[in-house]
């Protein structure tokens, strides 16, 4: 009977960048949730950029008027009420404390607890702003 020897099996072009690919997360110290996140913020950086160029007159006109029913309510022309409370209820969300500070530094805060995140998205955008 003959003896099986172990033969040494050529790795693929695949296999030897998976490697790679997983020695690099390994270094970066990256977990497979916040990969997913990253791709996830890069789909939608693509999709924003792809839609904002392409639509960019109707987002200009919903801007302007969007600023301008602002406008006339901050000058006493125009009045409307929202019932926040009944808004919380029929749409499942629990209201949160007030935020210290304005919106910008909690913006600016999120993206300094996720800069890859952050970068991911923008670059997302740049790719989708190009293709659109």
């Amino acid at each position: 009977m003959a003896k099986a020897t172990n033969v040494p099996v050529a790795k693929g072009w695949f296999d030897v960048a998976k490697e790679h690919f997983n020695n690099f997360i390994k270094k970066i110290k990256l977990s497979k949730e916040k990969l997913i996140d990253i791709a996830l913020y890069l789909v939608i950086g693509v999709l924003v950029g792809f839609l904002l160029k392409r639509f960019f007159k109707y987002v200009v006109f919903f801007a302007i008027f969007i600023g301008s029913i602002f406008l006339l309510k901050y000058y006493g022309f125009l009045t409307f009420a929202v019932n926040w409370d009944k808004v919380h209820d029929i749409l499942g969300i629990t209201a949160i404390g007030k935020i210290d500070g304005n919106i910008l530094s909690v913006a600016w805060a999120w993206i300094r607890a996720n800069v890859i995140i952050f970068i991911s998205f923008v670059v997302g955008f740049i790719i989708g702003w190009k293709i659109g």
